[in-house]
């Protein structure tokens, strides 16, 4: 039976193009950032979701990277983001709201899906 692909996540690509512009082999990937060169990748072709954020946190600082944008293109919101929103205005608040809608990030059972989906 085919795998299908996870939607909408554009992490795997983003990883994929930073490894061929650095040169870099699957499996030195996976070496360098102690992952198996497998799980990069089924990250790269889009058949398992991004990595928890510390491991996004690896690929960004290998790749020369921000970390919030990583953690942003993985479907989640930073932390230090988070952090903000108590100190944020109404109006703030609920533009994170919406864009939290509209990246992808794990439903209630924990199967990724797509914010409007839920």
């Amino acid at each position: 039976m085919p795998r299908s692909k996870v939607k909408g996540y554009q992490f795997g690509a983003l990883v994929r193009a930073w490894r061929i512009e650095k040169g870099e082999s699957v499996h030195a990937l996976g070496a360098a950032l102690d992952i198996s060169a497998a799980t990069v990748s089924r990250l790269e072709n889009g058949l398992t979701p991004p990595p928890d954020d510390k491991i996004v946190v690896r690929y960004a600082h290998h790749f020369g990277k921000d970390v919030d944008y990583c953690i942003l293109m993985a479907g989640r919101i930073p932390q230090d983001i988070m952090d903000l929103l108590p100190k944020c205005t109404r109006e703030a608040r609920a533009w994170f709201g919406t864009v939290r809608m509209l990246v992808p990030r794990r439903g209630k059972a924990g199967c990724w899906t797509d914010a409007e989906e839920e």
